[in-house]
């Protein structure tokens, strides 16, 4: 039993075809362990939280004192969001990136600790060791009793898919489609989370740095969960090509003058993970009549309307493009991609869940409380910088106006409707059209397009209306100018 105290590793070596990279693959008790406060802390992540929660409410968080240690550890952990600009880096180094991935790296809990004085200070450490050793005794006994066993018999099942020709051909032809740039024997692990059945919701994956990590299901078969890995493979395959063509790649689409662009190239990095991860592998283990119910249904592919009819929609032709060893960056794969996207899709490309992938919030503090994870939750937002507090205070649009091309969503308290118009955001028509709007209704979801951007406006009584207000927002499929009514859908 000393076996499951610890971990559970099996690491295969290097696939043939794919020279630069030693793919390894793990499944520990650490990394199970933090993934879950994290995910049940509620910090910024992808995560089955109605499970998590239910589990941790019958196992883990049963008194105030648990409940208020999970609390620390948002506070603590929230401290860490944030991102570190490194010049030439693209997109710089974000610190609870960093740390989230110090507990796939680690063995065991000490070698965890040790991991996080690397990153954090000495009593940030000392606070996140009370806390980990307040849940870890209980979480242990019940890793031993049911998820250890459980889940070593699929990783061993996962490890002989993944070494299997059909997946080590796939792999070669998307790290050469994507122009991979890794240096030799450079090491991708793929990771797991036990994931209970408590509630029914869908399972989650996502990749941090070279490590794809996904939940399971131990009723699953390994090809169950083999299209979440892939998928998250290809985000990092994506992230990691060359710079320059990328550099090109974003010019062709800047260069285009459809006024669909900034919605299909917002959707490019996922749809093309969907198309290939999640469509492609699971053509290929299916059979025809079983693909043929899955390609039909929607959001099969991925749960999000948008993404999952732009991969089907792109598919067949990706397939071609793939088979015949054409790249990313070949100059022919936007305009084909967006003449795709377009015909097909048309004004949802537009949608505010799309346009703001990447996003400022502007958050009205007389709403009391943070708007940012509702904001990011609600509209699946990758990157978001938030600005939230008085319309007094000056810092609250610096980061709108220094970066006026970045699309924007303002969550306004109608009792300040006068500031967009002070500020310089709205003119006087636009501020009067939301105001008679707000009168009728209570809530108002507004939308203009500016010369370098998209503005969406959400404004309710109180909080927790303006989160439904910001729901519906993301619940609306289409592009949309002005105020948006509900006959609009």
């Amino acid at each position: 039993m000393k076996h499951f105290l610890i971990l559970i590793v099996l690491s295969f070596c290097t696939l043939p075809s794919l020279a630069k990279i030693k793919t390894q693959f793990n499944y520990t008790q650490i990394a199970n362990f933090i993934y879950q406060l994290d995910c049940v802390s509620k910090l910024p992540l992808h995560c089955s939280q109605m499970n998590y929660d239910k589990l941790w409410d019958n196992e883990f968080s049963k008194t105030e004192l648990d409940r208020l240690q999970i609390k620390n550890w948002f506070t603590l952990m929230s401290r860490y969001d944030e991102t570190v600009r490194v010049q030439g880096l693209k997109g710089g180094v974000h610190l609870l990136t960093k740390i989230r991935t110090a507990s796939l790296q680690a063995k065991d809990l000490n070698d965890y600790l040790s991991r996080l004085e690397l990153l954090m200070s000495p009593k940030d450490v000392a606070q996140a060791e009370t806390i980990i050793k307040h849940f870890y005794p209980t979480f242990e006994k019940w890793w031993r009793k049911e998820a250890a066993p459980k889940g070593s018999v699929f990783t061993q099942k996962t490890e002989a898919l993944l070494k299997s020709s059909e997946v080590v051909k796939l792999l070669d032809r998307y790290s050469h489609f994507y122009e991979v740039i890794l240096p030799d024997n450079y090491p991708i692990t793929f990771s797991f989370y036990y994931r209970p059945q408590l509630v029914t919701e869908a399972t989650n994956g996502e990749q941090l740095q070279n490590y794809s990590v996904a939940e399971f299901l131990t009723n699953e078969k390994p090809t169950d969960r083999l299209d979440v890995v892939l998928h998250e493979l290809c985000h990092f395959f994506y992230d990691n090509g060359p710079e320059a063509q990328f550099a090109q790649l974003q010019m062709r689409f800047k260069s285009t003058k459809s006024p669909n662009v900034a919605g299909a190239a917002n959707l490019l990095n996922e749809t093309l993970a969907t198309a290939l991860g999640n469509g492609l592998i699971n053509k290929m283990y299916m059979n025809k009549e079983a693909w043929r119910v899955y390609l039909a249904q929607e959001k099969s592919f991925y749960d999000n309307f948008h993404i999952d009819r732009a991969a089907k929609t792109i598919m067949p032709w990706l397939e071609s493009w793939v088979t015949k060893g054409r790249t990313l960056y070949d100059p022919q794969f936007v305009p084909e991609y967006l003449d795709l996207l377009e015909k097909a899709m048309g004004i949802e490309l537009n949608a505010a869940k799309i346009i703001l992938k990447e996003m400022i919030l502007v958050g009205d503090g007389k709403y009391g409380s943070s708007l940012e994870l509702p904001v990011r939750y609600n509209l699946k937002v990758e990157s978001q910088y938030t600005s939230q507090g008085d319309w007094s205070d000056a810092r609250l649009l610096k980061r709108f106006y220094l970066e006026a091309s970045t699309n924007t969503l303002i969550v306004i308290h109608p009792d300040n409707f006068k500031q967009l118009k002070k500020n310089k955001i709205l003119s006087d028509s636009e501020v009067k059209k939301i105001t008679d709007s707000y009168k009728k209704t209570h809530a108002v979801i507004y939308s203009t397009q500016t010369p370098t951007r998209t503005l969406f406006i959400v404004a309710a009584p109180n909080y927790s209306e303006v989160i439904k207000t910001i729901q519906r927002l993301g619940a609306i499929k289409h592009g949309f100018e002005g105020v948006y009514t509900e006959v609009e859908k």
